[in-house]
């Protein structure tokens, strides 16, 4: 995948319509610059007009997008499927979105905090 739309093209109708759902609520919480990668898709917040480190990734699969969200610590919650330690200060934290009605406040809370760590460093 070269572009946005290799990228999206090659999504699933499901995973499709999660990935925009996911965008229109990134949205609403600041500007974020698409990168495409060979297997996902890296959401890095803007800050000014500069991209920072990726704040999250998808990684589409035929009936749902795997997400990763960058925290400073382990996000506790059973909507968590793995937590992986990446660093002193980082984690990543893994969701499997399978309908658009998990695309909530307590994900936009998520998202939203990774967003303002990776404007911060």
């Amino acid at each position: 995948m070269d572009t946005i739309r290799d990228a999206v093209s090659s999504m699933s109708p499901t995973a499709f319509t999660l990935y925009k759902h996911l965008l229109d609520t990134l949205g609403g919480i600041g500007p974020v610059e698409v990168e495409v990668k060979k297997t996902s898709v890296h959401l890095r917040p803007m800050d000014g007009t500069v991209a920072k480190s990726a704040m999250a990734g998808v990684s589409p699969r035929r009936s749902c997008i795997r997400l990763t969200i960058v925290s400073e610590a382990a996000i506790v919650s059973p909507r968590i499927a793995k937590a992986e330690q990446t660093s002193r200060r980082r984690w990543h934290n893994e969701i499997i979105l399978s309908d658009a009605s998990e695309i909530d406040t307590e994900l936009s809370a998520w998202l939203a905090q990774a967003h303002g760590l990776q404007i911060q460093s």
